[in-house]
Order: C-alpha cells, then structure tokens, then sequence
C-alpha cells in the first residue's frame, strides 16, 4: 500500500502543511506558480535590503514547483493535494522559521517539499538545502 501522507516531518511541519493543502485545495497548478514566483519576487527584494535571506535555496525550491507542475498529469491523485499545499506553505513566510529574518528560513520549506516529492514519487525534484548555504 503505498504512502498516503509525507513523511519525515515534524509534527509542526505536518500540521502547517495539512493546513495549506486545505486552503489551496481548488487551487490549479498555474494560479499556485503565480503565488508562488510572486513570493520569489517579493523574496528578491528584500534580499536587496537583507543578505541573509536565502534567495538562491527559494530559487531552487520554485524550480522545483515548476518541474513537478510540469509533469502534473503524472502526478498520483493522493500526492497532488500535497505537493500544492507544499507551494502553500512556501508562500506563507512565518512558517517553522520565518523566511525574511533567517538565514535558514527556507530550510524547512525545503524539507516539507522533499517529503512531498518523495511521496509523488519524485525524489528527482528533491533538493539539498544545505548545498545552497552561502549566504
């Protein structure tokens, strides 16, 4: 029987993301990359202001987005509500560690998308956070 929740989270991370995947349940692929490249861009601007924000780990982490949403129709139903409550949580920036303020800020944003992705079967997608910890 295969997985039907994300694992390796912490509890904090589990809730937060169950509660994601239900505000953005109706929500397509398309309106989910908008939010999310629309963080991205309010990410980069505050960069300018802060260089500990972490800009090329959410980089990686929207291209990631991009890469699963590209392949949506080969995504199983049961992973699909995850992974866009996994953009969701992404979006929201006070989240395990706030985006703005940490230089780890979306390490735990990496983490809930691996799981996601491990549980639509694509660890391909998943990503290190620590190989983008130059900041």
């Amino acid at each position: 029987m295969p997985n039907l929740y994300p694992e390796g989270l912490t509890p904090k991370e589990f809730d937060a993301l169950k509660r994601c995947s239900k505000e953005v349940a109706d929500f397509q692929p398309e309106q989910l990359l908008a939010q999310a490249r629309s963080h991205l861009k309010r990410i980069r601007m505050l960069h300018s202001k802060n260089l500990h924000i972490n800009v090329r780990l959410a980089e990686a982490i929207v291209r990631a987005f991009q890469n699963i949403f590209s392949d949506w129709e080969n995504v199983s139903p049961h992973a699909r509500s995850w992974c866009r409550g996994m953009v969701q949580y992404f979006c929201v920036s006070d989240d395990d560690e706030h985006d703005y303020f940490s230089p780890i800020g979306f390490k735990d944003d990496a983490e809930v998308m691996n799981a996601c992705l491990r549980l639509a079967g694509r660890e391909d997608l998943c990503i290190n956070p620590d190989d983008f910890d130059d900041v």
